[in-house]
């Protein structure tokens, strides 16, 4: 598209892609560029709500292991790491440009996070499950092949959405002759398939231990329940 049309000067191609839709309209959706709807106050009440009950929970676990243990384990330090982590919303308008830009910027910010959220898990199973390594070898080497696994995985995730358009501008500024961007949609789709495989063998991993525990059938399902919650 950037080499059909004629622009000259950024001011040229600010005015250029304000003109442009987004996206194709749903059906039987007629499009109202003067007075938009939108659902950022109820997405942003979600995001602040969630975030808050995330925050509050590692400050409580934080609190007790500080106050009431008295001892910090590794899996602590990883997830207030991850509760810590930014959020960029635009600052300067709804532009397309501002878009791209912040939404590229908050994938890249939440790449570590989501590691940090996963080692914290793994760690945590590995203090459990592992106490002795020598009586628990195959739970042991499957927690750092998720871990190392995990590492791999947000690495190049982070590193391909900073370079996810080379020059870099051509993220929001697609009229620049030149360069290349990655295809969006392959590449979230792989993203979402590695996560959704992480997320569910972190899921599984606990449950072969649990249901070898001296345990009545109900205690067992209630049990691989609680660790099932994290999933959520």
């Amino acid at each position: 598209m950037a080499e059909l049309i004629n622009i000259t000067t950024d001011q040229e191609g600010q005015l250029w892609l304000s003109q442009q839709p987004a996206g194709r309209p749903p059906p039987r959706i007629i499009p109202n560029f003067d007075n938009p709807s939108n659902l950022d106050a109820a997405v942003f009440s979600i995001i602040i709500l969630f975030c808050s009950i995330a925050v509050l929970a590692t400050i409580i676990r934080i609190y007790t292991k500080i106050f009431f243990i008295r001892s910090l384990a590794y899996e602590d330090y990883a997830v207030a790491l991850a509760s810590v982590s930014p959020f960029f919303p635009p600052s300067d308008g709804n532009t397309l440009k501002n878009l791209d830009h912040w939404t590229n910027i908050n994938a890249i910010v939440l790449a570590p996070e989501e590691f940090l959220v996963g080692l914290s898990i793994l760690l945590q199973y590995l203090r459990i499950f592992v106490p002795h390594r020598r009586n628990a070898q195959v739970m042991y080497h499957a927690i750092y092949a998720l871990i190392a696994s995990n590492f791999a995985f947000y690495l190049a995730r982070f590193v391909g959405l900073i370079a996810f358009c080379v020059p870099r501008e051509k993220l929001w500024k697609p009229w620049i002759t030149g360069g290349h961007c990655n295809n969006a949609d392959t590449w979230f789709l792989a993203s979402a398939l590695c996560n959704a495989i992480s997320d569910f063998g972190i899921l599984i991993l606990p449950i072969p231990c649990i249901w070898t525990l001296q345990l009545p059938k109900k205690k067992k399902v209630m049990v691989s329940a609680i660790f099932a919650t994290g999933f959520l």
